[in-house]
């Protein structure tokens, strides 16, 4: 396996991705037979994250932790909209936060440490470019959702899917040029938080809804990209 990081990072990195997903699927089996039920989840995802730590610790410049914290602050558009669509549409703020604490803030460490820094590392000491690397991992970050397929819900799942590219490219391009986990984890949370805060949410969108969502893909879109090229031309 170290070996395949050194001569094809891109693959090493999806194996990787398989490996860990299904081991916190395990492992997220055996809490839920524990009796944890609904924290099973997260609870898996943060021990993982710290067994990750432990095991790719150089891969985790915490020296630079919130040095990128302006570049971050686009993040927040994703979490504004959550707040905005759902208030909107009459959901109501959830009464266990502190639950939907934990259930946001395990993606966020979990997630950030597969797809960004953990892949980032291993494809830039391969002097991969820049702009592939924020360009494969959203990519692959963007159809792992497609496994929610088997929900039954398909069309949820390909918004779910897109999304997910969008904000790769957006957490991707602010991970590439500050080598910041602290932020990159931070803005994923919010995102995350905002997301999950509410109950009753609504089940249809209206199309105007739709539009300014798309534009809203859009804009983190670009931005992550402008974000990796400013990290080439300061390279």
């Amino acid at each position: 396996m170290k070996n395949l990081s050194t001569k094809n990072p891109v693959l090493y990195s999806i194996l990787l991705v398989i490996i860990v997903m299904l081991a916190a699927a395990v492992l997220t089996g055996a809490f839920t037979v524990a009796g944890f039920r609904d924290l099973s989840s997260s609870i898996a995802r943060i021990i993982i994250f710290a067994v990750l730590v432990f095991i790719f610790r150089d891969c985790y410049h915490w020296d630079k932790s919130f040095s990128g914290i302006t570049y971050a602050l686009a993040a927040l558009i994703p979490a504004v909209w959550n707040i905005a669509y759902n208030s909107f549409n009459g959901a109501v703020l959830r009464s266990d936060l502190p639950v939907v604490l934990i259930c946001a803030l395990a993606p966020a460490v979990f997630e950030e440490s597969l797809f960004r820094i953990i892949p980032f590392q291993k494809m830039e000491d391969q002097n991969m470019s820049k702009m592939s690397i924020v360009l494969i991992t959203a990519l692959v970050f963007g159809l792992i959702h497609l496994t929610n397929m088997l929900s039954g819900n398909v069309v949820g799942t390909l918004v779910q899917t897109f999304y997910a590219v969008a904000v790769g490219l957006l957490f991707g391009g602010l991970y590439i040029l500050t080598k910041d986990p602290a932020s990159v984890i931070l803005a994923h949370f919010l995102t995350d938080f905002t997301s999950q805060m509410f109950t009753n949410q609504p089940s249809s969108t209206p199309v105007l809804q739709v539009i300014i969502f798309v534009v809203l893909l859009a804009v983190i879109s670009v931005y992550g990209i402008m974000l990796t090229r400013k990290a080439e031309k300061e390279n």
